[in-house]
């Protein structure tokens, strides 16, 4: 398994397209799952998944709720997941355990590719909420970090391998 993490924008999509030689196909973008959460809820639509057909998409705009099993990789196909960080703010919203379900998820895929923004190097969040989700995000981290094969920073577009 891999891990890729560095702050927004900061050229962690671009770096793992050109690292790993791998196109649109085999990414899900966890966002991608909330812009269709949110047309769902906007035009009333019964179903707008698309090729998501295994994914169960919660009523509330913005919260995924996945499969009984907490799995959202294996049903998809995809080698990389992005933005790993909405879809622990997506457990933590539906009052699931985060750690939990990434153990799940790295037990179903041993050779993912992780990505996920840094988050939580900043102020600290008056709301509740976000101090929770944050402190979900970085055990989740920690715990793909200590399991992954390779850990890559990146800042400006640049790699820093943190571990290989």
């Amino acid at each position: 398994m891999k891990l890729i993490v560095g702050g927004s924008y900061a050229g962690k999509t671009e770096y793992v397209k050109g690292y790993f030689g791998l196109g649109a196909e085999d990414i899900l973008d966890i966002r991608d799952i909330f812009s269709i959460q949110d047309h769902r809820n906007v035009r009333g639509a019964q179903d707008v998944r698309g090729d998501l057909d295994s994914l169960e998409i919660s009523d509330a705009p913005g919260v995924l709720v996945t499969d009984a099993e907490g799995l959202i990789w294996q049903m998809t196909g995809k080698k990389c997941l992005l933005h790993l960080e909405e879809w622990v703010r997506a457990l933590v919203a539906a009052k699931r355990e985060p750690l939990e379900e990434v153990k799940k998820l790295l037990e179903a895929c041993p050779d993912g590719i992780f990505v996920m923004d840094e988050i939580g190097n900043g102020i600290v969040p008056m709301e509740r909420e976000e101090r929770i989700w944050r402190d979900a995000v970085g055990q989740a981290g920690c715990f793909l970090a200590a399991r992954a094969e390779e850990v890559v920073r990146v800042v400006c577009g640049l790699p820093m391998r943190i571990k290989a």
